[in-house]
Parts: structure tokens; sequence; C-alpha cells
């Protein structure tokens, strides 16, 4: 009798020391894990510092789409040769803006994260990745993450060859001005800008020259926030310019055309260095030749000509060449 009491009192000891070894087992490794994960976070700056990325105290500070978007032209410049270090920042972005509770830096890594590892959602099939990805996008209730999500989406969508793919990306893409222009925020104008530059672009492979023409006004009429104002000299304005005198040209608009070609020239002559300059004096020497003013015509051509011909790029250069 006595044997069996002092058994049960030895197992209600052990039993207790057990429990109590375990629980502090337990702590030390819970104290551990704190420990490596706050050594993980404050090695983090230095990671995001090696992708060009803002530490993550000023990342968990940023507010809306202008902000955000400066940090997203910062890690682009190099993200391929950093893509395996910048998904490891992202996926730690992420989870920290969940436990800070920051709904706009968790999209934005996720988008972000997105960008780089384009259908990570399912490899196999990218346009449910897209899909998801939307999905999210809206149930973030951002707007601007909204809108950039769709239009990534419609960029997708726009390179198939079904043209009922190709033209639900054309309704995205028409749904996100109607959104942008009844929302009236100046902060919005560059997602503004990339819709109607991927519709000036489908139009034109289309020939649908009018349509192309409309939008490239459109996008060349668009109010910038302050600070952000796209100057004359802006390669974007640049292009657009560049390209409606070559609709025009398609167009036999020649006056209209050689209008575009003069001011994409007199904007660049200001410029140290623009490619714009030799395309536009090219474009307009070969508007004029058509027009048969040869002399006003050889000198622009041959400026496109020496450029090409520096470059060895003769495809460019084949009616300037060919001209003189």
């Amino acid at each position: 009798m006595f044997l069996k009491r002092f058994y049960v009192f030895f197992n209600i000891i052990l039993n207790h020391l057990f429990k109590r070894g375990s629980l502090i087992l337990l702590i030390t490794f819970s104290l551990q894990s704190t420990a490596q994960n706050a050594i993980s976070e404050t090695k983090i700056d230095s990671l995001c510092h090696s992708v060009d990325l803002p530490s993550i105290d000023s990342l968990l500070l940023l507010r809306g789409e202008i902000e955000f978007h400066k940090v997203e032209l910062r890690w682009q410049k190099n993200y391929r040769e950093n893509k395996a270090t910048l998904l490891k920042v992202l996926k730690e972005i992420e989870r920290l803006a969940v436990s800070n509770k920051n709904p706009e830096l968790e999209i934005r890594a996720a988008l972000w994260l997105f960008y780089i590892q384009e259908g990570m959602y399912t490899p196999a099939e990218p346009m449910l990745g897209y899909e998801k990805l939307v999905k999210r996008a809206e149930n973030s209730e951002i707007f601007s993450v909204e809108l950039e999500a769709r239009q990534w989406f419609a960029n997708y969508l726009i390179k198939s060859k079904d043209p009922a793919i190709v033209e639900s990306a054309v309704l995205i893409l028409k749904e996100n001005i109607a959104k942008i222009n009844k929302k009236n925020d100046r902060n919005l104008a560059r997602l503004l800008l990339e819709a109607y530059q991927t519709l000036i672009g489908y139009y034109y492979r289309l020939d649908d020259l009018p349509n192309a023409i409309v939008y490239s006004k459109k996008a060349l009429g668009i109010k910038f926030p302050e600070g952000l104002v796209l100057v004359p000299g802006d390669p974007q304005i640049i292009a657009i310019l560049n390209n409606l005198g070559v609709f025009y040209r398609e167009q036999q608009a020649l006056d209209s055309s050689s209008f575009y070609f003069r001011k994409v020239i007199n904007i660049t002559s200001r410029l140290k260095s623009s490619v714009y300059y030799e395309i536009a004096s090219g474009n307009l020497g070969e508007n004029l030749y058509l027009q048969g003013n040869y002399k006003e015509a050889l000198p622009l051509l041959q400026v496109d000509a020496n450029l090409i011909t520096e470059s060895k790029n003769w495809g460019n250069a084949s009616n300037a060449l060919i001209l003189i």
C-alpha cells in the first residue's frame, strides 16, 4: 500500500516537473524564435538598400499612388539582376505590412511580387493568375491599385490572338479611363496615360488611324499633378508627338504630319541628347521630299542618315539613305 501511494506521488511529481520543463523549453524556444525574427528584421533594411528600396520604416509611412510609384521605378531599374534578393525582400515587406495593419503596403508588395514573378499564382494558367490578382486588388479597396492590376491584366489580354479576348482588354482599358475621369484626381494621371498609350498601340496595329490619333491627343491633354507635370521634353510626350506625325503621314495628311515632326524637332533641339531629334528630322525630310521640296528635305534626311550610319542600324535609315 505504501509503495502504491509512493508510486502515485512520484508520478505526480514527475508529471509536474515534465510539464514545467516543457513550459520552460517552450518559452525558451519562443524567445529564441522572436530574437531570430528581430534579427531578420534588422537585416531586412540592408537588403532593401541593396535593391534600392527605402527602409521598412519609410515604406510603412508611404501613402498614395505617386509615392509608391516612385519606389516602384527605383527597384525596376535592375530588378532582373537582383530578382532573388528582391523576392525575399518583398515577401518580408508583405509580411510586415500585414503585421503592421498597413493594407496599402501589403497589396503593393503583392502587386510587385506578381510583376517580377508573372503568373506566380498559377504558372500553368497565367490568365487565372491575373484574375486572382485583380480580385485581390479590388478587395483591397485601394482605387489606384485596382486600376493598376486591371491595366496589367489588359496588357496581358491584348496580346492574345483571340479577337474576343483582345476586345475584353479594350473594354477594361476604357472602363479604367472612365473611372479615372469620373474620379477627377490628377494623382491618377500616370495610370490614365498608360491606358491611353495601350489603346494608341492597339488602334495603330489595327490600322485604325483615326482612333489612334484621337487617343494620342487625349494623352497630350492629360493634367498631371504639380511637380509631376510632363514637360515638353519628356520622352513620353516626344514619342506621342512623333507618332502623331507618323499617323497623319499614313493618312496622306502631310501638312498635319509635318506640324508634329516640327514640334518634336523644336523641343529636342534644345535638349543635350535625344534620338528623336534625328528621327523627327528624317521624318520631316521625307515629308518635304514627297512634297517636292528637295532643297529643305536633303539636310534633314542627312541628319537622320548620319546618326543611323554611326549606330549601324541600317533599317531605320533606309528611307533617308535611299532618298539622299
